[in-house]
């Protein structure tokens, strides 16, 4: 304790050896609020690291650097906090700006760690989305260039119709019910079969093309998805919306999330409830009667400063040579 003790009173910039003659509550204090303060450091340590090394995928390097920043941020913040002898409305006003802060904090810290949590979940639900969203995208981009097909497979139609119709002229012919009227092969209805097998290769010719370009539609549609859902899902801003869309489709998940939540907001203002709420320990009193003394002389200093001014200005050179003369008390001290 007495290492810690040390520690924490150069911290926060105190005399260790005039707080080692207050009371144990003092010390308590000091070293429980140095301890508070890792809380928050640490939580932003590990926030800032896995947003940049794990999110954003920069060098494991400069995760360990940006996080080195954020919470040595976080540390002069809730230093500042500490070491205020703030009282009163201030106070008040100081907590909410630091509540305030702590807010936004913690949505990025529990972004981050629910990141890290939630991990193999989230990337189950997006592997689950994404198929969906690659048959929207493949629907939409077969709708944006499906136009291009129309003419070919209107022609392709109305080649079966003339199919159609020409088997139907030929089954006629060689019935005797329609044509010449002669029943059988003839050189009549050998040229209509002609006609008919000529229609046929034609419809197959261009059902091959249509079905070429339906399946190069397809494949073109395959890769756009892929493209369209790839660059959705590789950024930051992705990710966080899948996480709170994971979170949002199941209560259990918004519940834990919520009390995750609610814990890191926790870690962040335990330090400023511990300062607020606590009670007044014997070395507080005492460096606010020692900010008393040194004002209250400070005050009197300016005071005979002024007072000084005011003389020269009322009496000129008379004041300084009557500010040197001996009162009659001090003559007859001397005699």
């Amino acid at each position: 304790m007495t290492a810690l003790l040390k520690i924490f009173a150069s911290l926060f910039s105190y005399d260790y050896q005039e707080l080692r003659s207050h009371s144990a509550q003092s010390r308590q204090k000091v070293i429980t609020l140095g301890l508070l303060l890792l809380l928050p450091t640490s939580v932003w340590f590990f926030s800032a690291t896995y947003l940049v090394h794990v999110l954003l995928g920069v060098s494991l390097f400069a995760g360990l650097l940006t996080g080195f920043v954020a919470s040595a941020f976080i540390f002069v913040v809730d230093r500042s906090m500490v070491v205020a002898r703030i009282s009163g409305f201030r106070s008040w006003i100081f907590g909410f700006f630091r509540l305030a802060f702590a807010v936004g904090a913690s949505i990025i810290g529990a972004i981050s760690i629910d990141l890290a949590l939630f991990g193999g979940d989230i990337e189950e639900f997006r592997a689950h989305r994404a198929a969906e969203e690659q048959l929207l995208f493949q629907e939409e981009f077969k709708e944006q260039r499906g136009g291009e097909l129309l003419p070919l497979r209107e022609e392709l139609a109305a080649a079966r119709a003339e199919f159609v119709q020409l088997r139907a002229a030929h089954l006629a012919e060689m019935d005797g019910a329609g044509g010449s009227g002669v029943r059988g092969f003839g050189k009549v209805a050998e040229a209509k079969g002609r006609e008919k097998e000529l229609a046929a290769a034609r419809v197959a010719s261009l059902e091959a093309r249509v079905r070429e370009s339906e399946e190069a539609l397809a494949g073109s549609a395959s890769a756009y998805a892929a493209q369209r859902s790839s660059r959705a899902s590789g950024t930051l801003m992705s990710r966080i919306r899948d996480l709170h869309d994971f979170v949002l489709s199941d209560y259990l998940v918004l519940s834990f999330y919520v009390i995750f939540f609610g814990v890191v907001l926790l870690l962040e203002l335990f330090v400023l409830l511990y300062k607020m709420l606590s009670p007044t320990t014997s070395f507080e009193e005492h460096l606010d009667a020692e900010d008393r003394y040194r004002r209250g002389r400070l005050e009197a200093y300016a005071r005979m400063q002024a007072d000084t001014l005011e003389g020269i200005r009322l009496l000129g050179e008379d004041y300084e040579r009557l500010s040197r003369r001996p009162s009659r008390r001090g003559i007859r001290g001397l005699s």
